[in-house]
């Protein structure tokens, strides 16, 4: 029962009393009237015997393009008063998002446990919170409602892991060389002893002198060159990108997607990674040594939000290969790749294009980067109404 019917039967018994003017006429009145005590006693009973209510999981990892899941679980620990609950769920998500809301009701027996679940496909990477806006606990009757006050949200993030996980090049094993990417130039130089001391005709010690000096050599020269040959960045461009919203978060996602592969395919090559914004931000703690460390990498750029700040220094000297991701052609940025080049750093600018842009322009640019020493990627980021095509399919 609920409001609109409760107040219909009251109204038709006042009818019914007037009418049939004798005494047996009021007691549906009567009894109509000494229910609203007792509902409202049920409502504060109830609301007194339920616990629970915040939206789990919390801190989950989903892969992009996956469905998204939140459950909220009360628990009735009455013995006689069932619980009726009506639930305002609003998942927010990173800026652009337009947030979902979804309202559900929920009845729950006593002594016994009611789960709400709620799932969508998100379909952009970045971070999504979960919060019950408002849950009311309602009597029998429906004629009152007791506020149930729930304050912990869930977390989930959607991590950029399609591209890593299903992209050919990768799977296949040939890396950043099948992007074009020069491999490494550490030469090993077979018998390259540089001994000074001199043997006499016939001394067996100058064989086995020999052969212990160029391993040595051939250990520290692997070494030296090792260590340099295998520090590498991957400075990612997260500047407010002036477009809508939506087309703002395909090229948002597309960003994610191209450094995370980048960071991927450096760590398979052998190097240590070093992944930050061009604004110098470290977006991991430390550098990226093995593949066991690269899903920490994607949750590091869905978490990653947008920077207000310029660009600054995105090496080091010691880096020896850097890779820019960016949704822009910046002349200030390849001038500062420009200046890495010149001292023979292998530098990679990857572009992210909106698909509507001029191409001559970009042809221009690159042709401009080439001259200067630096290798140009590009890659397509996906139409807002082809994601919105995507959603759709997903959700229904």
């Amino acid at each position: 029962m609920n409001k609109l019917t409760y107040f219909f039967l009251f109204a038709l018994s006042v009818v019914e009393a007037y009418l049939m003017n004798n005494r047996f006429g009021y007691l549906p009145v009567l009894f109509l009237i000494l229910l609203i005590p007792v509902d409202a006693a049920c409502t504060l009973c109830a609301r007194r015997n339920l616990s629970g209510g915040a939206p789990l999981p919390a801190l989950h990892e989903y892969a992009h393009g996956e469905t998204m899941s939140f459950s909220c679980v009360f628990d009735n620990s009455g013995l006689f008063v069932a619980c009726r609950l009506q639930v305002s769920l609003c998942v927010s998500g990173p800026e652009g998002f337009v947030p979902v809301k979804k309202k559900a009701r929920l009845s729950i027996a006593p002594k016994s446990r009611g789960t709400l679940k709620f799932s969508f496909t998100p379909g952009h990477i970045g971070s999504y919170k979960a919060k019950v806006k408002k849950a009311v606990v309602y009597g029998p009757l429906g004629l009152f409602g007791v506020r149930l006050n729930i304050e912990p949200a869930a977390e989930g993030t959607v991590v950029p892991s399609m591209m890593y996980g299903k992209n050919e090049r990768y799977l296949s094993g040939a890396g950043r060389t099948g992007c074009g990417y020069a491999k490494s130039s550490v030469k090993e130089e077979e018998n390259s002893y540089n001994g000074v001391r001199e043997y006499v005709q016939g001394d067996p010690m100058k064989s086995i002198h020999w052969k212990l000096s160029a391993h040595s050599l051939k250990i520290m020269t692997r070494l030296c060159e090792g260590t340099a040959e295998s520090r590498s960045t991957v400075a990612v461009d997260f500047r407010r990108i002036p477009a809508e919203a939506e087309k703002a978060l395909c090229l948002h996602d597309a960003l994610c997607e191209m450094a995370f592969f980048e960071t991927a395919c450096h760590v398979k090559e052998g190097r240590s990674v070093r992944l930050i914004s061009c604004g110098g931000k470290e977006l991991c703690a430390g550098r990226i040594h093995s593949e066991e460390e690269i899903p920490g990498a994607a949750v590091s750029l869905a978490v990653a939000g947008i920077e207000k700040s310029g660009l600054d220094k995105i090496a080091s000297e010691s880096e020896n290969c850097i890779s820019v991701v960016t949704a822009r052609l910046d002349e200030r940025l390849a001038r500062m790749l420009a200046f890495s080049a010149e001292k023979r750093v292998d530098v990679t600018y990857c572009y992210v294009s909106p698909g509507e842009g001029n191409s001559k322009d970009e042809a221009r640019f690159s042709a401009k980067l080439k001259k200067d020493g630096i290798r140009f990627l590009s890659v397509t980021a996906a139409k807002p109404a082809v994601m919105a095509d995507r959603l759709q399919a997903a959700n229904e």
